[in-house]
């Protein structure tokens, strides 16, 4: 998981800007929206992964939308920027492929930031039933898993389009996220391949999902060697124990 820094810095800027163009009284009607807006930051970004239950994991969902609409709100409402007479909000974020701190003022930076754990979210998800012997479990992993792939994408996709690859932030580099797609794809196959030996498909059918599911990881690993992330791909050891 990204884990968020600095939260309180956040609340600063919020009473600075309101000091500016409001009066303190704004600041404390508007007070239990900013209280809750940061607490709502500080649990999606401090979640720990090695405590994850499904009912944690839901709840993390949850929070992770709720966050992201809150912000999508703040956007419309709010002029951000630089200038005294914006909300001036930067970031801070440790990164989980080299455990250093990025920052950055832009607001896609944040969003990314949180759909980036909401992905993880839904792979642990499907990691919970992966091993499952109930065809129907594992269609819920295959959504899962399929849902992360979409997290991770539209993630690429963003920092593209809005200019986040210029700035330096290793967990939103172009292969690593890609091979964080690949690999949710892959465990979606291998859970699809799982419930074709369960419902007893023929073999043929088996055999191409197979060799569909070793396609994909065989890029992973690729990929991984030639950019340097055979470290850094999550759930590794999780996939070695299946």
């Amino acid at each position: 998981f990204r884990i968020a820094q600095s939260s309180d810095s956040l609340k600063d800027a919020f009473r600075k800007y309101i000091n500016h163009n409001y009066t303190n009284l704004v600041f404390d009607n508007t007070s239990n929206f900013i209280n809750e807006f940061i607490q709502t930051r500080n649990m999606v970004g401090s979640f720990n992964p090695k405590e994850a239950t499904e009912e944690k994991l839901k709840l993390m969902i949850t929070n992770c939308l709720t966050y992201i609409k809150d912000m999508e709100k703040l956007i419309k409402r709010v002029k951000l920027g630089r200038d005294s007479d914006s909300l001036s909000l930067k970031f801070y974020w440790k990164e989980v492929t080299t455990g250093k701190e990025t920052s950055s003022y832009d607001v896609n930076y944040e969003i990314c930031s949180v759909k980036f754990n909401l992905a993880i979210c839904f792979s642990l998800l499907g990691f919970s039933k992966v091993k499952s012997t109930n065809a129907e479990l594992l269609k819920e992993s295959v959504k899962n898993f399929e849902k992360a792939a979409y997290l991770f994408n539209e993630i690429k996709v963003t920092v593209t389009s809005k200019g986040l690859a210029k700035e330096n932030i290793p967990d939103f580099y172009d292969s690593y996220l890609e091979s964080c797609y690949n690999y949710s794809l892959g465990m979606a196959q291998i859970c699809v391949y799982t419930i074709s030996k369960i419902k007893a498909f023929s073999s043929e059918l088996r055999a191409k999902l197979a060799m569909g599911a070793s396609d994909i990881f065989t890029k992973i690993v690729n990929s991984s060697l030639s950019n340097n992330l055979d470290k850094n791909i999550y759930m590794t050891q999780e996939y070695d124990n299946i």
